[in-house]
């Protein structure tokens, strides 16, 4: 009982954290900050070039949708691939007796706490397969085009980092509901050229522990 007990309270409780897990939420968030601060430089200063005519809330927010293009086909792989493991491991066959089923639930809580650790400490080589998986996406290709190529650094560090944040138990949520003309909350973001009170244009979106959690990285809108 007790250590149906414990993975009760671990599983899905971002507040204990597992300091053996390289990509714990904290380094997730670091990586969200290395990100920002290299890759998508580099690929804002390969998009200017290119397109020297474009405003700067255009490129931004270019930079901005692949980002959260990878967060949601991260989201919709991972959901999928949960609900397949949960059926081998947890409903091996369609009927049961009531009193297995309620050995499964007991056993459940274990074995999905043992099931998210692997999937979190195997996350760096899953995610070079859904970097993989992005590149030949039809709806990713057809969107982006000739970007896939000329950003491809900064694309596969999104989907990279995307994949880190879904396979957490809750997910990293990304904020994408602040939008332009809003009140600009200096305490989740950084102003980034121009200073205001207002939201311009989001450049970067803020990092949180999980839907409504605590904040892990700031931010980074326009003022106006």
């Amino acid at each position: 009982m007790s250590q149906v007990a414990g993975a009760k309270l671990a599983h899905e409780n971002p507040a204990i954290a597992d300091l053996s897990n390289p990509n714990r939420p904290t380094k997730v968030g670091e990586k969200n900050s290395q990100l920002y601060d290299n890759e998508w430089t580099e690929a804002y200063t390969a998009l200017l070039k290119d397109e020297n005519s474009a405003s700067d809330e255009k490129l931004t927010g270019y930079l901005y949708s692949i980002l959260i293009d990878s967060y949601r086909f991260c989201e919709g792989v991972r959901k999928t691939q949960k609900k397949r493991l949960e059926d081998i491991l947890f409903h091996p066959a369609v009927n049961m007796e009531s009193g297995l089923i309620s050995q499964m639930k007991d056993l459940s809580e274990i074995l999905a706490k043992h099931l998210s650790d692997a999937t979190k400490m195997s996350g760096d080589v899953a995610s070079l397969n859904m970097v993989q998986a992005f590149a030949v996406d039809k709806d990713m290709k057809t969107k982006h085009g000739k970007r896939m190529q000329q950003c491809k650094a900064f694309i596969e560090e999104c989907v990279k980092l995307c994949w880190l944040m879904h396979v957490q138990t809750p997910p990293l949520c990304i904020d994408t509901k602040t939008t332009k003309g809003e009140h600009l909350e200096k305490e989740k973001y950084k102003e980034y050229t121009r200073k205001g009170q207002k939201i311009a244009f989001v450049v970067w979106p803020a990092l949180f522990l999980h839907e409504k959690g605590p904040l892990v990285a700031k931010g980074v809108a326009q003022g106006e």
